[in-house]
């Protein structure tokens, strides 16, 4: 008989922002210790909106939120799966605003 077990990860840190560009921020999405993820769920929206956009299912722990808009403050988070499990809780939110000059800011942690 094979027993596979079903794990559900923790709620992941954040992502961590490495790079902003004029329509676009990349994150690092850092690995829970002790656990094997296998994919990473990652979101975002525009602050004061209720629902998320989903940017991708990966299994790389860099990724580029594109397509975003100057003047405008999102929020980007995380969960994460392992082999046989199913996703966690979100990560808190990071907040992130692109300026009108094409230069992205951070915030770091909201919650």
């Amino acid at each position: 008989m094979n027993i596979v077990a079903s794990c559900t990860p923790r709620k992941p840190d954040p992502p961590k922002v490495v790079e902003v560009g004029k329509h676009h921020v990349k994150v690092s999405l850092e690995a829970q210790p002790t656990s094997k993820v296998i994919i990473y769920l990652v979101k975002y929206r525009k602050v004061g909106e209720i629902e998320w956009r989903t940017v991708t299912e990966t299994s790389s722990s860099t990724l580029k939120v594109c397509r975003l808009h100057p003047n405008t403050l999102y929020e980007i988070t995380v969960a994460a799966k392992f082999q046989g499990g199913k996703f966690g809780p979100a990560s808190d939110p990071v907040k992130v605003k692109c300026g009108a000059n094409g230069k992205c800011s951070c915030k770091d942690v909201l919650y």
